[in-house]
């Protein structure tokens, strides 16, 4: 390993004094205790040397620092004593055949008390020494680490401290003037070491404000390493071990077979280091070693850097990139790779976390060692949860309703068991219930709410009231056995899921059980997702708990300050056809929007890519079928090709509103009511437009582009009427007017909703069957037209002479033959129909103003460019450009220019003329280009690594836009009312504030740098640290 003073470039040796000598073993080792010093002495010939080195300081890498004092000098001098080995031929071949061993030790010396730490060991072992000829470094030893013990003739006893190393050694001088004379040297150099250190001090610490008897606590970071030299042939296991004066303070874990490692938090990358300032900075800084990992035989040295003091002590967080020294010093001019590190100083959150970190990896070590009890305490924890609907005997028979008789109801009146259980505050009263009893009761306030989500744009309020008519997933319904319901809600990077109530088709969730949640949005186009399953408690990790249907809700169109009790269908997938109901599920939420303008303006942002992390596969299997069904679409199917089919044949139904649109704008059909003087009249407004923007564009033709420009807002806008005069009010959309006053004024004008169950419902079931009936006919003609024109080519056919050809009707599907052999061939097609299913979905819902916030910002963009192109002289820049390209390259003076520079080769070419910059351009932006592709890599496995820890390694991709083939929407008997806040008294509102009522959840987005922090529970674990 390279030693600072040998391989700096900022060094310089100033004085140097070498004396022969025998130096046996220690007199601690094995080897110096059992072997006699008499036999030792004859192979242990050496050169000892004392060498003064001075050093020039040099700012670290990416720091500012403040101006030095001139009166500071700009070097130190620092005083080493060197143990050199003859460099013969043999022992050359040696190093260059065996490689170097992990305590640096040569084969004379392999007892453990003989082995120094790595920063003591000098790897000029592979060159001779410049001052030395015949020589080669060996050991470096700091001169404040060596004291003189004994001096008698020709022997001097002296006794070395190098980090935990401690080391009684005897050197053999040839005669007893040489031992005088290196004693005297030594103590002479002891002497000035004082002088030494503070002069050191000064140097190091220059433009830095020291407190000297400051204690500092680093958190460092190993982030990666890339190029590293092969330990193992062609590649490495390789792992750092980072020391300060020759201790070891951290140790990674090694990578297997990787010459480009990321360390993350799974792999040991984050340690905590508490020092001395002046310990620091009388240091040479940490030293990193990496090294490759071998299960048999000495850990291989693939090269060293020292982090240096000053960026250790004033960096923030800031990434440095440092070239790793060559192990062998085999190539000076070559670097064995490059290591990068982070650091900063530690905060109380850093501390807790890697105090919970620490505790985790010895719980994980004990664990490790006892599995089979760890297997027992899983077992153990199975078969005594509470959490319901276990399907055991006792359940079985437990009595769920009676018949009670009173005065006002002598015929009696059935009530039910409340599941899970009854109000603790209530529980006489509320444990049974009547059938109107369970819906009152339902319907009123929550009494906790569960506070989740890491946004800052709204609230999002969700109570699960109830699901019906659900299908029975578990055996032995005759005797009671029957579905143990419960409900799963995703929400961008939250997972929650309510209490169970087991043995129910027809669940309701009280208001004292888990069924209320505050969500906090980061997005304006996030869903909203419900997943209603039968749990099941299982022995085997692999067993999920039955799916029985999901829902996703569409929040943009929905207004704010507005109570929504909404019920849906249940459905196993929104993406696959033939879909088949699975009961209802009914819900109240309500949205809480800090600022409307902010809303908008969010929908500008890229989606976020959202990931939500489990502990168990049996959450992940919750997560997955809650946000995209039952059917795995990534999967090869014959079913998902067919459906993708399906869904691009559908897009014929298209037709009927372009033909409907033709229709109304051709035949200037009144479809657009207006409101005049407190009267609703049907005016032909699309018709008029069409033709001014028509007759314009005729009679001025540079006007073209602000047409488009127009007909491309005129068509979303029309989109837009259309949607908000359908029958259904639950399939309306948001207007254009409103959203420009959110813009505009920064909130939304637009009252609250107030929609009673089933209104327009007769309407809406009208249209909707009229409109089937409309897909039906068409399919209908479509198919007798195909039927007819098969059977006159198939007589056509019979006609003609000759043999009969094959039929060319499509053959009929035969049971039990698989289409596995050809999966090569369909599967990309399958995958290539997902993407193009993808798009027609995404313009589809932007068309249709599904997505009203993409929407409503195309058709702004669109209105301000087209009113901006009215102003540009489109035929003048047009004339001139043609004018300009027909006068330079058409014209008669392009014989000129064939006659001098073409034929005679002299062309003008401007690859030639960048030839000589063109190599050090391109290494330039390519260095730029990989390392911020590094940097990306790193914090992207970090960033999984991280969130692995904190929610586990089972990882489920939410949709933030929206990806499914059908819409859910609320049926008949949802209602919207306006919201209207409970008076409550000051004290309960500021419990309320407070978070009283509240459970806080943390979400699952991380922000950081070193380690991730998840929004908005940092500053609470702060707190509690």
């Amino acid at each position: 390993m390279a030693s600072p003073l040998a391989s700096r470039d900022d060094s310089q040796l100033v004085w140097v004094k070498s004396w022969d000598a025998k130096i046996p073993p220690p007199i601690t080792s094995f080897k110096g205790k059992v072997v006699p010093r008499l036999f030792l002495r004859s192979s242990r010939r050496r050169k000892i040397a004392i060498e003064v080195h001075r050093i020039y300081s040099s700012a670290p890498p990416n720091q500012t620092t403040q101006p030095p004092d001139s009166s500071t000098p700009a070097f130190y001098e620092q005083c080493v004593v060197r143990i050199l080995v003859p460099d013969t031929k043999a022992t050359r071949i040696v190093n260059e055949t065996i490689n170097t061993r992990e305590n640096g030790q040569d084969e004379s010396e392999t007892d453990e008390s003989t082995i120094l730490p790595q920063e003591f060991i000098d790897t000029e072992a592979e060159l001779p020494s410049d001052h030395h000829d015949g020589w080669k470094a060996k050991y470096r030893f700091p001169i404040r680490s060596i004291s003189i013990t004994n001096s008698h003739k020709n022997v001097v006893s002296v006794y070395i401290v190098l980090g935990r190393v401690r080391q009684h050694r005897e050197l053999y001088f040839a005669t007893d003037e040489d031992a005088q004379e290196f004693a005297q040297a030594l103590q002479a150099q002891l002497d000035q070491e004082p002088d030494r250190t503070e002069n050191k001090l000064a140097v190091t610490a220059r433009g830095v404000t020291l407190n000297e008897d400051e204690s500092i606590t680093l958190l460092v970071e190993i982030c990666g390493a890339r190029n590293l030299l092969a330990g193992d042939k062609h590649t490495s296991d390789p792992y750092v071990q980072v020391l300060f004066d020759g201790i070891e303070i951290h140790r990674t874990d090694y990578i297997s077979r990787n010459l480009n490692p990321i360390w993350t938090v799974k792999t040991n990358s984050l340690f905590l280091w508490t020092v001395n300032s002046r310990d620091l900075f009388m240091s040479e800084g940490l030293l990193c070693v990496v090294f490759d990992f071998d299960q048999v035989g000495s850990h291989e040295n693939l090269g060293q850097t020292y982090v240096s003091p000053k960026f250790l002590y004033a960096t923030s967080e800031e990434r440095t990139e440092q070239s790793l020294k060559h192990p062998h010093n085999g190539d000076a001019g070559t670097a064995a790779g490059f290591l990068a590190v982070r650091c900063r100083r530690a905060t109380d959150y850093d501390k807790h976390f890697m105090q919970e970190l620490a505790e985790k990896r010895k719980k994980e070590k004990r664990e490790e060692a006892m599995p089979e009890l760890q297997k027992l305490k899983d077992l153990t924890k199975l078969a005594t949860e509470s959490t319901g609907g276990s399907g055991n005997f006792a359940s079985i028979i437990a009595r769920r309703s009676k018949v009670v008789r009173s005065a006002e109801h002598p015929e009696g009146v059935k009530v039910y068991k409340v599941r899970p259980g009854p109000d603790p505050v209530r529980p006489k009263e509320t444990i049974w219930l009547s059938k109107e009893q369970l819906r009152d009761e339902s319907l009123k306030e929550s009494h906790l709410w569960i506070d989740s989500g890491s946004g800052h744009l709204g609230n999002l309020f969700v109570e699960v009231i109830a699901c019906d008519d659900l299908p029975n997933m578990d055996t032995g319904g005759f005797v009671g056995n029957k579905t143990d319901a419960f409900v799963s809600v995703v929400f961008e990077d939250s997972f929650v899921t309510t209490d169970v109530v087991g043995d129910c088709l027809a669940p309701r969730w009280m208001p004292w059980t888990k069924r209320a949640f505050m969500f906090r949005m980061m997005h304006s186009s996030s869903q909203l997702f419900l997943g209603v399953f039968d749990y099941d408690l299982s022995f085997n990790p692999a067993d999920g708990h039955d799916f029985i249907g999901r829902v996703s809700i569409d929040l943009s169109n929905l207004r704010k300050d507005t109570t929504y009790i909404l019920t849906y269908n249940l459905y196993t997938s929104a993406r696959m056809s033939q879909r088949k109901k699975r009961g209802t599920v009914t819900l109240r939420l309500r949205l809480e929007i800090d600022d409307d303008r902010q809303l908008l303006l969010s929908s500008l942002d890229p989606p976020p890519q959202i990931r939500v992390n489990t502990k168990s596969w049996k959450d992940h299997h919750v997560v997955r079928c809650t946000c995209t069904g039952k059917t795995d679409m990534n999967k090869y199917s014959m079913q998902i090709i067919n459906s993708y089919v399906e869904e691009l044949l559908a897009l014929q139904q298209a037709g009927f509103y372009m033909r409907d649109a033709a229709v109304s704008l051709f035949l200037w059909r009144c479809t657009s009511p207006i409101k005049l003087l407190g009267r609703s009249i049907a005016l032909p407004v699309h018709s008029i437009t069409a033709f001014i923007l028509s007759a314009l564009v005729v009679e001025r033709p540079q006007l073209f582009p602000s047409f488009v420009l127009f007909g491309i807002a005129w068509l979303l806008l029309a989109s837009m009427e259309y949607r908000r005069h359908l029958p259904d009010l639950w399939s309306r959309c948001k207007s254009y007017k409103e959203l420009a006053g959110c813009l505009i004024f920064g909130e939304s004008r637009a009252a609250p909703e107030l929609i009673a169950p089933y209104t327009n419902s007769s309407a809406a079931e009208a249209f909707m069957i009229q409109w089937q009936k409309r897909i039906a006919d068409v399919e209908d003609a479509a198919s007798r037209d195909y039927e007819q024109d098969f059977n006159q080519a198939d007589d056509d056919t019979d006609a003609l002479p000759g043999p009969r050809p094959p039929s060319l009707a499509p053959p009929k599907r035969a049971g039990g033959i698989s289409l596995d052999p050809f999966r090569p061939i369909l599967f990309p097609i399958q995958q290539n129909l997902a993407v193009v299913c993808r798009f027609v979905r995404h313009a589809k819902y932007i068309i249709f103003w599904e997505e009203c916030y993409i929407t409503f910002w195309i058709v702004s963009v669109c209105l301000v460019l087209g009113t901006l192109f009215l102003f540009v002289p489109w035929f003048y820049l047009i004339q001139s450009s043609a004018r300009i390209l027909v006068w330079s390259l058409l014209g008669p003076w392009m014989r000129l220019v064939d006659v001098l520079y073409v034929s005679k080769g002299q062309f003008f070419n401007v690859e030639d003329m960048l030839a000589p910059w063109e190599g050090a351009l391109h290494l330039g932006v390519t260095s730029s280009k990989a390392t911020r592709a590094r940097v990306n890599q790193e914090n992207v496995e970090k960033l999984k690594a991280m969130k692995e820890y904190m929610f586990g390694r089972f990882v489920t991709r939410v949709p933030v836009l929206k990806e499914d083939r059908y819409r859910d929407m609320p049926l008949a008997e949802s209602s919207a009312v306006p919201y209207r806040p409970a008076l409550v008294p000051l004290s309960e509102l500021a419990m309320q504030e407070a978070g009283y009522k509240r459970k806080r959840l943390m979400g699952q987005h991380m922000t950081g740098t070193m380690i991730p922090q998840v929004s908005m529970v940092a500053s609470q674990v702060i707190a509690k640290c």
